[in-house]
């Protein structure tokens, strides 16, 4: 019955009767106190004298004083820019974000000694093995990649550990598996610890791994989670300037979203304002309404708003989204200049509405994707679930027409 009700002070007092306690709002028993000093001491003190031993002998004869190497581990931090201009991405080459990321990976860990991590065993798929590093083993601790196996959820109470102590981490799997460690995903954003979760896979688009596989609901859910920041990037571009966010961001943990299917990389992304988490992707001198997309449907928006201009001589704003939550923390002046009153807005995600409708008039100007996936192969896939571009573009004009 205690388990949830609290005791009554007549239940306190006779409780302590029982078990001879003294009276008082707070007691500890000397004895135990001292029982458990010299536990702790006899437990601890010859792991604790080697440890120290070891540190000064790694510290004097290997580093020669120098703790660039381990310092993070004792709180020292610093800035991790990551400078676009250091990836050679060809305007308009097509590759999908998981395999633009493999490449960031390994920048990134051959800046960042203290980048390490792995996948719940589907590294090859996700992208998230860093070439040039070893798996990290117990003949192996100078790895940087953690087999951690098939336990997602393990793998994210892993992670927090290691942020706990300053690594800089990162863990991943498939988008629709994100469900197996959403536990660990709220411990991270509860202790403000900075853990890159990375899913890739991350819509229906995927094509015939079939429903089990086609992530619906998880993003709307992982931004229902508090103190999350969710990125889904829809270019290398986007990709880098997500990963500067990431990698400064000192108690906040991240998700990042990649896709399977190849997306063209942007000329107007290079120096895109990712930071403020929405932006002004295309635009005219006069709009007739605006577009909101994500990830692959910025590409998708890009086109539906050129055709709709072409055709019909009406002019659709182009507003791209990598990260909900932070646009959502910009000034009112600078929401009201990406989203303007007054306008029609249509949104484009391969995901559930849900979290989208405070951005439109009503649900009939989402263009999301609200029941589960089928298995067969991609244009199929979106033809059935009326998320193919005939469909998105009849539908965004025919609103704007009303």
């Amino acid at each position: 019955k205690v388990h949830g009700a609290i005791l009554s002070e007549e239940d306190i007092t006779q409780l302590k009767n029982n078990l001879n306690i003294p009276g008082g709002k707070f007691y500890v028993n000397e004895q135990a106190k001292m029982n458990f000093q010299k536990q702790i001491s006899d437990r601890t003190h010859d792991k604790y004298m080697e440890w120290a031993n070891n540190y000064k002998l790694y510290n004097d004869s290997i580093l020669d004083i120098k703790h660039e190497d381990y310092d993070f581990i004792f709180g020292f931090k610093e800035l991790n820019k990551l400078l676009i201009e250091e990836f050679k991405f060809d305007d308009q080459e097509k590759e999908s974000t998981r395999v633009t990321n493999q490449k960031i990976l390994k920048v990134i860990a051959s800046k960042i000694p203290n980048f390490i991590g792995g996948s719940a065993d589907l590294a090859t798929s996700t992208g998230t093995y860093i070439d040039g590093y070893d798996y990290l083993s117990s003949e192996s601790l100078k790895g940087r990649n953690i087999p951690f196996g098939v336990r997602e959820h393990a793998m994210g109470a892993i992670l927090n550990g290691l942020a706990l102590y300053n690594y800089n981490v990162f863990g991943s799997t498939f988008l629709s598996f994100s469900d197996y460690l959403k536990p660990a995903i709220r411990m991270s954003s509860l202790m403000k610890l900075p853990v890159n979760y990375v899913f890739s896979h991350d819509s229906i688009l995927i094509g015939e791994d079939g429903p089990t596989h086609q992530p619906v609901e998880q993003i709307a859910s992982l931004r229902a989670i508090p103190n999350l920041n969710v990125f889904r990037p829809c270019d290398a571009n986007e990709l880098v300037h997500s990963w500067n966010i990431m990698l400064n961001s000192y108690d906040t943990p991240n998700v990042l979203l990649l896709s399977k299917i190849e997306v063209p990389n942007l000329v107007e992304t290079k120096e895109a304002p990712v930071n403020k988490g929405g932006y002004v992707l295309k635009d005219y001198d006069n709009i007739n309404g605006i577009i909101i997309a994500t990830g692959t449907e910025v590409h998708t928006a890009l086109a539906v708003s050129y055709n709709i201009n072409r055709k019909y001589n009406l002019n659709l704003r182009v507003v791209s989204m990598p990260c909900k939550e932070l646009f959502e923390i910009q000034s009112v002046e600078y929401k009201n200049s990406v989203l303007p009153l007054g306008y029609k807005r249509f949104v484009i995600e391969a995901g559930s509405k849900m979290g989208w409708e405070g951005y439109v008039y009503s649900d009939s100007y989402l263009f999301t994707i609200n029941d589960f996936g089928v298995s067969a192969p991609r244009s199929d896939v979106l033809n059935y679930m009326k998320f193919d571009y005939n469909t998105i573009e009849n539908g965004i004009y025919n609103l704007l027409k009303k």
